[in-house]
């Protein structure tokens, strides 16, 4: 590599030249100097006996918009003074380190190292003992390349998260303190076995670091699969990945119903992304986002990543979305590490604000900080990083005193054979690290990256400053407890919140899919309606009896009892209609079969209820139908009135109604047969769909629709015969009144309940559905009976053969005189004839006298005759006048046939 190496950095010696990049070293900076506002205690001075210096080189993406770590620098520093000041790390050697900026650019970050290297250390005659940092991945992995392939030392990082730098083929020799964001995928999947999530998909920019990431978690999925669920037909898994434009993978998320999506990108497609899913509605009660966590904590207020949507959408988008990352922080704040003279966490943050303070305001430092106050993310990363290659050198300089006393820490130079051993041996040590740092525990595994927990957070709402706080959920242990670091059994299973998370759904965690649940009948409701049903029963089979029993009763005959019988008929089919709607696949006798066999006879029950149902309402309301036409027909023609009536014409209309069922039903049942369908209603918030068993043909839609117009037709036919002899008591048929209000009855209860059952039945709201229908057959049922048969029972207890009284005879009115229906008083008419008779009576006694008088008059002279008792003398005109007053005192009610006889005849 030595002969390889130098020709290409011969090559870019002019070109770095131009470069000019300015950095920043911890020897330029002294601690005084530094932080002259920091405690005495904070600012150490440096060991006497570090006499000899190693150099380090340092790398951090401090000007960049995307990923900004400038503010690990005086955690870096930090750790540096205190490592110097100490005389029992590395007492010999004092630690320098440089930093430079990549801007977390590959190519910047390459041109910085040869610009380092090169140049300035040969001009200073400096070498660069191993490399530290890198911060972003994408200036990382070009560094880790360099560092352990060209150059052959040790690559120690803070802040790369990129699976892709596991792969020690391609990055020997390189080592972090951040995990790896495979680690992060172990929590993910931690919490979709907690929540029982199986169908997710995993969106990703076509980044290395994305790229590798989201291919991490799909082969962690495929374990978790296959070791833990042991079910690979639960792979549902979606791999979806884009560029620069979301909306085709969104689409398709979308598309498939995926509920659960975790993201891979930087900050501003984050929010591209984010306003993208919240128009196509992805950010609805079902979904649920996770997001990665290393953001700046406000990242989703970023409008330049986004035109189209505002403040308030993207903070709706995002509110409850969960964010995965690795904790930085230990478990207790107060307990000693093995770092910086036992230093606690509290007394290593107060440290880290002494000196980010300064170095926000310093001008040598100024060039690298930006004004960006708030301190990273990754600060106790590299604290630890820190003193992890301090330990390190310490380890290889012990052993190069023991085992190659010719060669010190000092003497090492790029591509010289006999100092190669040394990064070897810091190669090692690094390998072998393990302690307690600010950070938490520090080791790596096999692939030199660190073992740590993982956070996970929550984007909430904070009530009192509507803004959204980040919130930690939980911490989850990747693998859990181990004891060899070559043999690590990921952790799937064992994770628990300590707060508990919100969701969308209000509180109970969104499905990952539409989650069927069966939906019976509640099996209470069953037994009670069945009771109903059964006294319902009880009753129509007593009144079909009583109207066999007492069929030849002047009261029954005159009802039409075999008509009576046949609505009986009727209701009773109805009723045992209302029972086999509580018969579904959990009925004991269909659960126990074969689910083929559960189809068919559920399909019977489906064709049974059609039938029973059709028939039983054809019969009953048929044959009120025709009665009712039956009195319409009498007295809307007066010819019939004498005629008795001949049942045949009752039988004659239900017949025809029954025969066009019949056609009917067998066409629908021998061409669109019923089937079990298991029908699922709308998604409720927590994804579930209940599957409420219903029957269902390929054209119900059309055939029960043509089934609804006919009996609607006939229905409101019906209404009209009944309005229009609504007050008509005809003896021939003496329960006709009644027979028209049960009509009415049973029109409204038909007309409310169906389409309200039908309504219900369609959404699915199987108890209700089922109680509503089993309540419209019901009261229908028994309102048209007892309408029917109670007054029946009245007159009977009273002892009447009729329920039309003898003095009120019903007698068809001439159309011209009375109005349809009117009854005549014949009590009146005989307290008339009476008077009328009466007057007759004391008219022929005045005719008798009359005759006297003239008789008298005859036998004397001519003169004016008198009245013999009263002495009056009436002439003949005083007679015809009196005869007139007689006949005007009549009343004119007399029967053409009994006429009076005309005043002054019988004179």
């Amino acid at each position: 590599m030595q002969s390889g190496g130098v020709p290409i950095v011969s090559l870019l010696l002019l070109v770095t030249v131009l470069t000019g990049v300015a950095g920043i070293s911890s020897e330029n900076v002294n601690c005084t100097a530094y932080a002259p506002a920091c405690d005495a205690s904070m600012c150490p001075s440096l060991c006497p006996s570090k006499t000899k210096t190693l150099y380090i080189q340092g790398f951090v993406p401090a000007k960049n918009n995307e990923f900004r770590s400038e503010t690990i620098v005086p955690a870096a520093f930090a750790a540096i003074d205190e490592i110097n000041a100490n005389c029992s790390i590395l007492p010999e050697y004092k630690l320098v380190l440089e930093f430079v900026n990549t801007k977390c650019d590959p190519s910047e970050a390459t041109w910085q190292l040869i610009n380092s290297i090169v140049l300035q250390d040969q001009a200073k005659n400096v070498t660069k003992i191993m490399f530290f940092g890198g911060g972003c991945s994408l200036a990382t992995e070009p560094l880790a390349a360099l560092a352990g392939r060209f150059y052959e030392i040790p690559m120690l990082s803070y802040g790369a998260s990129s699976p892709a730098l596991s792969d020690n083929q391609m990055f020997p020799k390189f080592f972090r303190t951040l995990p790896s964001e495979t680690q992060a995928n172990s929590a993910r999947i931690a919490v979709m076995n907690k929540y029982g999530w199986t169908k997710v998909a995993t969106l990703h920019e076509t980044e290395a670091i994305f790229t590798s990431s989201a291919d991490n978690f799909h082969k962690q999925y495929d374990d978790y699969i296959t070791n833990v669920l042991k079910n690979s037909d639960r792979n549902e898994l979606i791999l979806r990945s884009f560029t620069d434009n979301p909306d085709i993978p969104l689409g398709q998320i979308k598309a498939e119903d995926i509920r659960i999506i975790i993201g891979y990108y930087y900050e501003n497609q984050a929010v591209q992304t984010l306003c993208k899913a919240f128009k196509m509605g992805l950010h609805e009660t079902n979904n649920l986002w996770m997001y990665i966590a290393w953001y700046d904590s406000d990242w989703w207020m970023d409008l330049n990543g986004t035109t189209n949507c505002t403040m308030a959408e993207l903070k709706q988008a995002v509110r409850n979305s969960l964010l995965f990352d690795s904790y930085n922080l230990p478990t207790d704040k107060e307990t000693p590490t093995d770092t910086g003279n036992s230093i606690t966490f509290n007394q290593f943050k107060a440290k880290y604000d002494c000196y980010l303070e300064e170095f926000l305001t310093n001008d040598q430092t100024r060039d690298l900080s930006m004004g960006n106050s708030v301190p990273h993310r990754y600060f106790t990363y590299t604290w630890d990083a820190v003193y992890t290659l301090a330990f390190a050198l310490e380890q290889a300089d012990k052993e190069l005193k023991e085992n190659h006393s010719d060669i010190s820490l000092d003497d090492f130079k790029y591509f010289d054979n006999r100092t190669a051993i040394i990064p070897q041996l810091i190669t090692k040590y690094m390998a072998d690290t393990d302690f307690i740092g600010v950070s938490g525990r520090v080791i790596f595994d096999t692939m030199g990256t660190r073992i740590s927990t993982n956070a996970v957070f929550q984007l909430r709402e904070n009530n009192t400053t509507d803004e959204l706080d980040l919130v930690l959920l939980g911490i989850h242990s990747p693998y859990g407890e181990f004891e060899n670091v070559s043999n690590l059994t990921t952790n799937f299973q064992s994770f628990n919140f300590t707060i508990d998370p919100l969701f969308n759904t209000g509180g109970k965690a969104p499905a990952d899919r539409v989650t069927p649940v069966d939906k019976y009948i509640d099996p209470a409701l069953i037994y009670v309606c069945d009771v109903i049903i059964g006294i319902s029963l009880i009753i129509a089979i007593a009144l079909l009896i009583f109207n066999l029993a007492t069929f030849r009763m002047p009261l029954i005959r005159d009802s039409a009892p075999l008509v009576n019988m046949v609505i009986i008929l009727g209701c009773i089919l109805m009723l045992i209609t209302a029972i086999m709607l509580g018969i579904d696949t959990q009925t004991p006798d269909i659960r126990t079969s074969a689910m083929e066999y559960i189809n068919h006879r559920y399909t019977v029950f489906c064709n049974l209820r059609l039938w029973f149902f059709t028939l039983g309402f054809t019969l009953s309301f048929g044959a009120l139908l025709a009665k009712t036409s039956q009195v319409y027909r009498v007295y809307t023609n007066q010819s019939l009135k004498k005629e008795d009536l001949q049942m045949w014409r009752f039988f004659l209309i239900i017949g025809i109604f029954l025969l066009i069922d019949v056609a009917y039903l067998s066409f629908w049942t021998g061409v669109e047969e019923f089937r079990l369908k298991r029908g699922l209603n709308t998604t409720n918030e927590a994804g579930e769909q209940f599957v409420h068993e219903q029957c269902d043909s390929s054209q119900f839609g059309y055939l029960i629709g043509a089934l609804y117009v006919y009996k609607g037709l006939l229905v409101v036919f019906g209404l009209f015969l009944a309005y229009e002899s609504r007050n008509v008591k005809y003896f021939k048929i003496n329960d006709s009144r009644f027979v028209s209000i049960a009509m009415y009855i049973v029109v409204i209860l038909i007309g409310i309940g169906a389409p309200l059952s039908l309504v219900l039945s369609v959404y699915h709201f199987a108890d209700p559905a089922y109680a509503l229908s089993v309540f419209m057959i019901v009261a229908s049922t028994l309102s048209c009976l007892l309408i029917i048969h109670v007054p029946k029972f009245v007159y009977m207890a009273k002892g009447k053969d009729t329920m039309i009284q003898e003095n009120m005879k019903e007698e068809i009115a001439e159309s011209s005189g009375l109005q349809l229906g009117t009854a005549v008083d014949i009590t009146g008419i005989k307290t008339t004839e009476m008077e009328v008779a009466d007057l007759r009576s004391k008219n022929e006694e005045r005719e008798m006298e009359l005759r006297d008088l003239q008789t008298l008059s005859v036998a004397t002279k001519p003169r004016n005759g008198s009245d013999n008792d009263s002495g009056v003398l009436v002439t003949g005109d005083e007679t015809e006048t009196f005869t007139s007053e007689i006949d005007e005192n009549r009343p004119n009610t007399a029967t053409p046939s009994e006429a009076p006889p005309t005043p002054g005849t019988s004179l």
